[in-house]
């Protein structure tokens, strides 16, 4: 295999948002052997400069060329050039509708990674499971944007009743409610499945983003399961996690394209001559496997430090609990 040609841009939306994005999008190219990485970024409100924890990350991960632009106007610089910016050959990030938008119209010209709607999880939980855990767990994704998708799939009815009120409650103290309570009334939904075979059924056909599983025997729901981003297995293995520490890529397909697009690695960043044998490959889901509560103190100190600089709160109560 050889490094893809030219060049590969990191899109990196929401100044400041996730730090841990940059190293997602960085990381694997590098690994790849791309042989020129640019990274475009917004700059801080009322600046003229980007993110001072954005420039260290992209500093660590090797990008030395970046540029101060965001949202539709830097898929256009990356993909026709400018006279300060020569164009790529491949731009991988999230952003906005816009940025959707923008990469969706230039594709052909330039390679992209997909295209990617709003962020979103899906939870497959019995009767056995916290509703307040689950509460804090929702709304971590919620607290994302408004656009947010957290969606909850159980087969106890009274599990389900007690989640709804349990998110009520975290709301009415949670700092970024603003956000959180606009995605939860808006895309929030807690589904009732008569069994575990419907739950299933619910979860490929929506091939969420992120996908856990909160259930007393996982084991028997996993064969079942085919089409999804990220896999997180375990009461305690929280999707919060793959944003920023469990090593997974949090770069997924969104709104139910995980039936059909391979995730972000470094495989997907090199050339490969045709081979009959690629022929016989499937997709490639990451799975994270079960995280024991003992667990969660090798990954707290990372997590407490990348939320320092980052907006989101209800990662940190779940942490808590």
């Amino acid at each position: 295999m050889a490094p893809a040609p030219a060049g590969l841009s990191c899109r990196v939306s929401r100044a400041g948002r996730l730090r841990s994005t940059v190293l997602m999008l960085a990381i694997p190219a590098a690994v790849a052997g791309v042989p020129r990485l640019c990274a475009a970024s917004p700059v801080m409100k009322g600046t003229d400069r980007i993110h001072p924890a954005v420039l260290c990350a992209l500093d660590l991960a090797g990008v030395r060329e970046i540029y101060a632009v965001g949202g539709a106007q830097a898929v256009a610089a990356f993909t026709w050039g400018t006279e300060s910016i020569s164009p790529v050959s491949l731009i991988v990030g999230p952003g906005n509708r816009y940025v959707t938008e923008a990469k969706r119209q230039c594709y052909g010209r330039v390679g992209i990674d997909f295209i990617a709607g709003p962020s979103e999880v899906l939870i497959v939980a019995d009767g056995e499971a916290d509703p307040s855990k689950l509460a804090a767990d929702l709304l971590a994704q919620a607290e994302h944007d408004v656009n947010a998708r957290s969606i909850l799939v159980t087969t106890s009815e009274c599990l389900g009743k007690e989640v709804t009120e349990e998110v009520e409650r975290q709301l009415a103290r949670l700092s970024t409610s603003a956000v959180a309570r606009v995605s939860w009334e808006n895309n929030g939904e807690i589904l009732l499945a008569d069994s575990p075979e419907e739950a299933c059924r619910i979860a490929n056909e929506r091939a969420p983003e992120h996908l856990e599983l909160d259930l007393a025997e996982p084991g028997d729901w996993i064969p079942r399961l085919r089409n999804y981003g990220s896999l997180f297995i375990g009461e305690w293995s929280a999707e919060v996690f793959g944003d920023y520490v469990s090593g997974t890529n949090h770069t997924l397909p969104t709104m139910g394209a995980a039936r059909l697009i391979l995730l972000l690695r470094g495989h997907r960043l090199r050339r490969r001559p045709v081979d009959a044998q690629l022929l016989r490959g499937g997709a490639f889901p990451v799975s994270v496997r079960d995280s024991p509560r003992k667990g969660l103190g090798l990954v707290d100190p990372v997590l407490d430090l990348l939320h320092r600089t980052t907006t989101g709160e209800a990662v940190r109560l779940f942490c808590r609990r």
